[in-house]
């Protein structure tokens, strides 16, 4: 398994994972046009400015992550598993080689997700985020928690 930065290619296959309008913008949030389009998708979650991460297992995506600074955090988003993989701990991994990406960093994480996602929300209180205050209005404008570690 390898986890590298995020290239053109693995963007065009993340395009294949999100069937419904709904779907694309429960992974990466209110902006993202539908039907997804690679170029567009790139602009949307700002590609070109955000790391972007990927996890890999003999050249298949299993999945996507991105990082960024946001509120005085390393601002995790965009988290998504292949759907043909989920329930098998990749989200636990894909998790876990970001932090080891980011070791030695002084910032605290940040992320946020949806209210209705209770195996992100299980996932990230395990790996020790827990619900905070949110000093934006982004969480309550769109139903998210705002979690920290």
């Amino acid at each position: 398994m390898e986890f590298r930065s995020a290239q053109n290619r693995d963007i065009q296959k993340l395009t294949s994972w999100f069937h419904t309008k709904k779907e694309a913008q429960n992974w990466g949030g209110p902006l993202i046009s539908f039907p997804i389009e690679l170029e567009q998708l790139k602009k949307d979650i700002s590609f070109d400015i955000h790391a972007s991460f990927v996890l890999i297992n003999n050249d298949e995506l299993l999945g996507f992550i991105q990082v960024f600074d946001k509120y005085d955090y390393k601002h995790i988003g965009r988290v998504v598993i292949n759907p043909s993989k989920r329930g098998e701990g990749l989200g636990l991994k894909l998790m876990e080689y970001l932090f080891e990406e980011y070791d030695g960093c002084s910032k605290s994480y940040s992320l946020y997700v949806y209210k209705d996602n209770d195996k992100a929300k299980n996932l990230y209180e395990k790996l020790g985020f827990k619900i905070c205050e949110d000093a934006s209005t982004y969480g309550k404008n769109n139903d998210c928690f705002f979690m920290k570690k």
